[in-house]
């Protein structure tokens, strides 16, 4: 909940009385001074901001604790005010009576929205600023500028608190004079102009040690692409992204700019986790993040640029197979990628020929590119995978069962295979043949392609693509089997017309102009879309009991969907809150809960769950049953005479009640 006034106050009830701990919005421990005040007495605690400030935005905790346990519940702080100063405007383009500018929008919005910005000029000889335009967009064109006279420029922001400051001065921009005349030019032979060719070979596409190393702060994302890229030619594109050749002001060096549209389905939080991936990663057998930017409504990525073919062409090239040791070669690469990856605890889970790249044309070097379906991996929780390419899935991404380190290494043994032979080992007649002979890992070396392939190499394959993935070797083993560290025969047979005919049909022919350009639109975060489902409730709620004055309830269920669903939780026709005293609720791997506290009378009703994505909602209901605690009814044995009831009523008025003894309970917030 928003924080409307300087201070938070919370009663929080537990037996011993319960210590009491705020923690700010970086997670460190709040102490009382100038800044903030502490007052705690009895159950009552109360943390005071003394001067509110833009870093304070976020989510305040107050946590209470005592030997039974722990209880806590976050304020979430919103501070408005007028927005920070835009960047410095830079001019793009200058023509003979206009300027067109571009700047950075703030840094900080104030908590509101950027209507408009307000671009100020002034002459050499203005004492003044002037207004010069409004625009909505952080970048303008203004015309009708004099000839000869020199300008300066600034912008401020404005939202519905006010202005921001003025943000820097542009350098001095002198608009040239021109005298006009007639010229006939000579007469000139007509020639068709042709577009000039680029040598993609010959540009300077290094990444140094430095770069290589280099991290983008996903929290700071900038907005400045064209003022630090000059974005060139189109390398391919897609439904819902395109590839561009980016050559950087600085260094003049050139990078591939891919653009993805933000939009339903491609979510800004599936690139953020694709950049977070590649910002783990550091190696030269895998594609490098440069930079990122926030272009609002598009997310764009500088990546290395890798001008080569795919490794799948290369079994095309031409007639012949390839020889073990270009096999062997290549193979080593990806396990000195994959290395990297696994030694960080992070998996691929799309390995396969179309993703990995040569790094240059006639290049042996590869790239390991398109980590949209990467995941770092975490002991304590389970990481399943909704789909995959299935020629080159394993069997627990096909029986939706947990992924692993291993599950690369069952790809690695399929790459393997087709390389040496030409052959796809589970191809089907459908996807879901295909799926089905991975799921039985029904393959074999009966194909007389395997004649000439040495038993090491066969044992290399047999060693990967086993069915328990337990049975599999890592990355270090593989790197140090026999077939990777010997060498094996150099030359191998022709490839059969057959085979050559069916890779023939089963490649993706495109128009892209580098394969690098695929990635707009066969990039695991754009193959999404063709999986997106409406939730689905795997495991409905059921009723429940509970008893009045228990501590907690718990409501649960199993919800899936594409993309991940929004969980709510009702009573009746009244939502509940997220996170509040009386309730908690949680969902986590597609389990949802609802944790009611504290179990009164009134708690007892219909609850229901409801799960919505962009394709739709889904909802599931129980009831919450409250049991009155039984009173106890003693009986006499006879019915007392009115003597004795006379000295019984007497003795209850000299006798003092004994009270129960107190019992030890965790501490929980109460409502104020």
């Amino acid at each position: 909940m928003p924080l409307l006034g300087p201070g938070a106050a919370f009663k929080a009830a537990g037996r011993p009385v319960p210590e009491v701990e705020w923690i700010d919005n970086q997670g460190k421990t709040i102490a009382d001074g100038t800044k903030f005040k502490i007052e705690t007495s009895g159950l009552n605690t109360c943390l005071t901001i003394q001067k509110i400030e833009i870093a304070h935005r976020g989510e305040f905790t107050c946590r209470v604790r005592n030997r039974c346990g722990e209880d806590k519940y976050a304020i979430g702080i919103q501070v408005t005010d007028r927005p920070e100063p835009p960047g410095k405007p830079t001019v793009q383009d200058q023509n003979v009576d206009s300027v067109k500018l571009l700047w950075a929008v703030p840094k900080q919005d104030g908590g509101s929205a950027i209507r408009n910005y307000i671009v100020e000029m002034k002459t050499e000889n203005d004492k003044t600023w002037a207004k010069a335009e409004v625009t909505k967009q952080p970048f303008t064109t203004l015309f009708h500028l004099v000839a000869g006279e020199t300008y300066r420029f600034r912008v401020r922001a404005d939202n519905v608190f006010g202005q921001s400051d003025p943000s820097e001065e542009t350098d001095p921009v002198t608009v040239q004079s021109v005298t006009r005349q007639v010229v006939t030019p000579p007469p000139k032979e007509r020639k068709e102009e042709q577009p000039e060719a680029v040598d993609y070979e010959k540009l300077d596409t290094t990444v140094g040690e430095a770069e290589l190393n280099k991290t983008v702060d996903l929290n700071r994302i900038p907005n400045d692409l064209q003022a630090k890229y000059i974005i060139c030619e189109e390398l391919g594109r897609g439904a819902y992204g395109t590839v561009y050749r980016a050559i950087e002001r600085a260094t003049g060096k050139t990078w591939a700019a891919k653009m993805v549209q933000v939009r339903p389905g491609v979510k800004k939080e599936n690139v953020l986790h694709e950049m977070d991936m590649m910002n783990q990663l550091h190696h030269e057998k895998l594609l490098h993040l440069h930079e990122a930017f926030d272009l609002g409504n598009e997310m764009c990525l500088i990546e290395e640029f890798v001008s080569g073919g795919e490794l799948f062409d290369k079994i095309m090239e031409d007639d012949s197979l390839m020889s073990e040791p270009e096999v062997r070669d290549y193979m080593h690469q990806i396990l000195l990628g994959l290395q990297h990856m696994h030694q960080k605890n992070i998996v691929h889970l799309d390995l396969k020929p179309e993703n990995i790249l040569l790094k240059a044309k006639g290049s042996t070097d590869i790239k390991i590119i398109d980590f949209g379906l990467a995941r770092k991996l975490d002991p304590k929780r389970g990481v399943k995978l909704l789909f995959g390419t299935p020629e080159f899935c394993a069997p627990e991404v096909v029986n939706y069962q947990p992924v692993g380190l291993a599950t690369d290494m069952w790809t690695v043994g399929v790459i393997s295979y087709v390389l040496l032979s030409g052959l796809s080992p589970f191809l089907g007649d459908s996807d879901e043949e295909t799926l089905a002979n991975v799921s039985a890992a029904d393959w074999d070396f009966d194909d007389p392609s395997w004649e000439d392939v040495s038993d090491l190499a066969k044992d290399f394959i047999c060693r990967l693509m086993a069915k328990d993935k337990r049975k599999r070797m890592s990355v270090q083993e593989a790197l140090q089997h026999p077939w990777i560290v010997k060498s094996a025969p150099k030359y191998r047979g022709k490839v059969p017309l057959r085979q050559k005919r069916d890779f023939m049909a089963r490649k993706r022919w495109s128009d892209d102009l580098l394969p690098i350009g695929r990635l707009a639109k066969r990039g695991a975060i754009f193959r999404r879309l063709h999986r997106l489902r409406t939730s689905i409730i795997r495991k409905r709620l059921e009723d429940i009991f509970a008893n009045v004055g228990d501590l907690i309830a718990t409501l649960s269920c199993d919800v899936e969907g594409m993309p991940a669903p929004r969980i709510r939780w009702f009573k009746g026709d009244k939502e509940l809150p997220t996170n509040s005293p009386k309730y908690n609720t949680r969902y986590l791997n597609g389990l949802a809960e609802l944790t009611v506290k504290n179990i009164e009378e009134t708690d007892a009703g219909i609850y229901t769950c409801r799960a919505t994505n962009d394709l739709g909602s889904i909802e599931t209901q129980a009831k919450l049953v409250i049991e009155a605690p039984k009173k106890k009814v003693k009986k006499a044995d006879t019915e007392p005479t009115d003597q004795s009831k006379k000295l019984k009523k007497e003795r209850t008025k000299t006798e003092i009640p004994e009270e129960p003894p107190l019992m030890d309970q965790p501490p929980f917030f109460r409502y104020l």
